[in-house]
């Protein structure tokens, strides 16, 4: 991949994700694209949002902006879950979602003080 090609990458990560600075990291490789829909339409209407990333790319991203300590759980297929009113209200529902769709993984989570 060339530098330009990860540099955009890496804005566009960093653009989503905006002001975030909590987050989770998941496995959601094995959900069906049913299921997948479901939990992304009910997440969204709770203000959390999913963004599959590509990890050497997400890493860097990450830590652009404070948040390098998550890059630790980047590995395999990886997906940023934010937003939500806290890390605690994201985690409850994500572990929600985790019980009721059997193959959802969590990696770990991070956070970084609002500069």
């Amino acid at each position: 991949m060339s530098k330009v090609v990860k540099d955009l990458m890496i804005d566009g990560i960093k653009r989503v994700v905006g002001d975030a600075r909590e987050m989770v990291v998941l496995d959601v490789s094995k959900v069906d694209g049913v299921n997948a829909n479901k939990m992304r339409l009910a997440l969204r209407k709770k203000d959390i949002r999913l963004l599959g990333v590509k990890n050497a790319v997400a890493r860097q991203a990450l830590k652009q902006i404070g948040m390098s300590g998550v890059g630790q759980a980047l590995v395999g297929p990886s997906t940023l879950a934010f937003g939500g009113e806290d890390i605690v209200a994201l985690s409850r529902e994500l572990t929600q979602w985790a019980t009721k769709i059997k193959v959802i993984k969590s990696r770990g989570a991070g956070w970084a003080r609002r500069h």
